[in-house]
């Protein structure tokens, strides 16, 4: 009965916010640069108030899972903003040549990034002691010395993303197909999964380094087009040090504040990451009302005339990635 009630609710949700989209609306006291997605908040915010009348937060175990899994999702988003930024500035530096590959670039280095913030967030969220400067070393040279394992996984990703018909695609201005995002959360868990194994028996620890000049077109050790190796751990870096408060508190509000402090993420990504998570926090087992959630936040975030392309992109991916993110990490914590 509470399925059925909840699936009745979120359809009236996802009815109402088509009616709202087919409605103009004068902005005559606002920037014609700036964004406003209060209706959208507003639907969404109503949508969770649903959710939580059936299926209150859950503690224990599950907040140290959902902890981790909160974690893949702000890294993830974080993850392909940085990703498409150093991608635009490449492709500039080439005179626009780099353009058609920029797409499998975004999507590989953000799960890549991704995954580094998610390893980060499993080792520290089972902490019971606070982590230290030379913990997040040790995080940054397990993921990075992971070569064979990172290049494994994004050659397969690749190969997915080429016969998507990816290399034809705008993601500053195309939205992202599902099966995508899909694609990209695959490889976010395969690089968690091989990093795991890497430290557990570790084969050849290869130290990258960084203080070699390396040609900025070239593709990397980990076959990433357009990022050099000291680029992407230079992107895991930056993404990781916004998330060590994170990794100590758990207070996602601060981190997503945090970040669009530092401008890695938009104010209205953040605003919906928000009320995602805390949404997410009523997960308890259900697939079916896993599903209801990602679901419903897609279809609202990809049908906006709010919400730019790229803030799109990163937020469907994020949604996606946080199922992926459960699978793994119930099996694991």
């Amino acid at each position: 009965m509470k399925k059925i009630l909840t699936f009745i609710i979120s359809m009236f949700i996802i009815t109402a916010c088509q009616q709202d989209e087919e409605e103009s609306i004068n902005r005559s006291n606002e920037s014609t640069t700036t964004l406003s997605i209060s209706k959208e908040l507003r639907i969404l915010s109503n949508f969770n108030d649903s959710i939580f009348q059936f299926q209150p937060q859950t503690k224990g175990f599950g907040g140290t899972l959902l902890a981790t899994v909160s974690a893949d999702v702000m890294a993830m988003k974080a993850g392909f903003e940085i990703s498409s930024r150093v991608a635009a500035f490449i492709t500039v530096l080439s005179g626009g040549t780099a353009g058609p590959i920029t797409g499998i670039a975004v999507l590989t280095s953000s799960g890549l990034i991704g995954a580094g913030a998610s390893y980060g967030a499993y080792k520290g969220c089972t902490l019971s002691c606070s982590p230290n400067d030379e913990f997040y070393d040790e995080l940054l040279n397990n993921i990075m010395a992971n070569q064979l394992g990172i290049s494994n996984s994004v050659s397969i990703c690749r190969k997915k993303i080429e016969t998507s018909n990816l290399i034809k695609t705008d993601i500053t201005n195309t939205v992202l197909d599902r099966n995508l995002c899909i694609i990209t959360a695959d490889l976010h868990n395969s690089i968690i999964n091989s990093t795991i194994e890497y430290e557990k028996h570790p084969i050849t620890r290869t130290n990258i380094d960084v203080s070699i000049p390396v040609e900025p077109f070239e593709e990397s050790s980990y076959k990433i087009p357009l990022f050099t190796d000291s680029e992407i751990i230079d992107m895991v870096t930056t993404c990781n040090n916004t998330m060590k408060n994170y990794y100590k508190t758990h207070n996602y509000k601060n981190t997503l504040s945090e970040m669009i402090a530092q401008n890695l993420i938009s104010n209205e990504s953040g605003n919906i990451l928000e009320l995602f998570l805390d949404v997410l926090q009523s997960y308890n087992g259900d697939e079916t009302n896993l599903d209801t959630i990602i679901n419903t936040y897609s279809k609202i975030v990809s049908e906006s005339n709010n919400i730019r392309a790229t803030d799109k992109n990163g937020l469907l991916i994020a949604f996606v990635t946080a199922k992926n993110s459960i699978c793994l990490w119930k099996e694991k914590i």
